[in-house]
């Protein structure tokens, strides 16, 4: 760090060395992380009860697909108006060419366009590069266990309730075939 020609003079002047800085390229990740979590968080659900890790690669990978989209539409407008820059020409004799200068300010627009679009995607799959070493499960795996106890137990009291009203029904003995013996709930 003190290699730095300005780290050195900062040091020997203040005796103070500034703090390493992140790497950008996975700063954006984390903030595009930060993003989804937020949204997770302020949706007002039982986090508990959801896979938080799915629901953010979900809406990354959603992005990702938008922002290719949105790529690919903004290349097709490229070769549009390259097209049309070599269809236009000026009539009269005069100062300055105004259209090609509108044209000039659209392609200006669809390169930063672009270049907004790939520096977004890159960022989008490192940040699912680094959600690969996070898991949001543990909580789930439990909330689901309890639900499923309680959703079994609550179909067996359903089947003993529906057992004992069979077994009192009058209309039960008129309805079982001939022969035919009590089922497994009586």
């Amino acid at each position: 760090m003190l290699s730095d020609a300005e780290s050195r003079v900062k040091y020997d002047e203040t005796g103070e060395i500034d703090p390493p800085r992140p790497d950008n390229f996975d700063g954006g990740a984390i903030e595009i992380i930060a993003e989804k979590l937020g949204l997770v968080i302020h949706a007002e659900h039982d986090l508990a009860a959801m896979d938080v890790g799915a629901l953010i690669e979900q809406a990354i990978r959603q992005d990702i697909a938008d922002r290719k989209g949105s790529i690919t539409h903004q290349k097709r407008a490229a070769e549009r108006l390259a097209a049309l820059r070599a269809r236009t020409k000026r009539k009269g004799r005069g100062e300055g060419n105004l259209v090609a200068g509108v044209l000039d300010w659209h392609e200006l627009a669809i390169k930063n366009h672009i270049k907004k679009h790939e520096d977004a995607v890159r960022f989008l799959e490192r940040a699912l590069e680094l959600l690969e070493d996070y898991s949001f499960g543990d909580d789930l795996v439990a909330a689901q266990a309890e639900e499923v106890s309680g959703a079994l137990n609550d179909i067996l009291v359903a089947l003993d309730e529906l057992a004992a009203i069979l077994n009192t029904s009058p209309a039960r003995a008129d309805a079982m075939p001939q022969g035919a013996g009590p089922t497994a709930f009586g």
